[in-house]
Formats: C-alpha cells, structure tokens, sequence
C-alpha cells in the first residue's frame, strides 16, 4: 500500500511496462477470515444493519472507518502541495500526521 501512497505524491512515476500499483485500500486482520478490506466490512454492516450485526462486527467496522478516513487524509496530504516536490519526507513528517 505504500507505494501507491507515495507515487500519489510524485510528479512523474517510472515503472517497468510489466510493473503494476496497488489500491490504496486499508485491510484489516481477522483471525477467522485472515485480511479484510476495510470497506468490505463497512458494507457489510450498512448492508446488514447496525441491529443486525454483532459486536465484533460493529468494533471492526469502527476500527474500519476510522482506517479508511486516515487513510484518506494522508493521501490528501500527499497530494495538496503540503511539500515542496524537493522537500525530502522523513518519518518525523508522517509521525506529525498521526496526531492531526
């Protein structure tokens, strides 16, 4: 997921004619189910219906929400002109995000 991430960020991306990105999709582990979109669960529940779900579904299903919304502000971030284009990214700048 990272690399989508950062090329989001780029003004021009090099990839070899047989090189693919992925989404930029939050997943989340479950030990019956193994790894899940975040999205697929929050669905699931719209779907279903908060009454209708159990208690674990609605906790992943907020854990999910929660995923999906930080995950949309980093890729905001990346891409709004936070940085300049020469202006290397450390993980201090990503440790302030967490914060936001």
């Amino acid at each position: 997921m990272e690399a989508p991430l950062i090329a989001l960020a780029a003004d021009e991306i090099k990839m070899d004619p047989y090189a693919v990105l992925g989404p930029i999709d939050p997943q989340l582990s479950d030990p019956q189910m193994g790894t899940i979109p975040a999205v697929s669960i929050v669905k699931a529940v719209k779907q279903k219906g908060i009454e209708k779900a159990d208690d674990g579904t609605l906790i992943k299903a907020d854990v999910a929400e929660k995923a999906i919304k930080q995950l949309e502000e980093l890729a905001k971030t990346l891409v709004q002109g936070t940085w300049t284009h020469d202006y290397p990214l450390a993980p201090k700048n990503f440790k302030n995000l967490e914060s936001q």
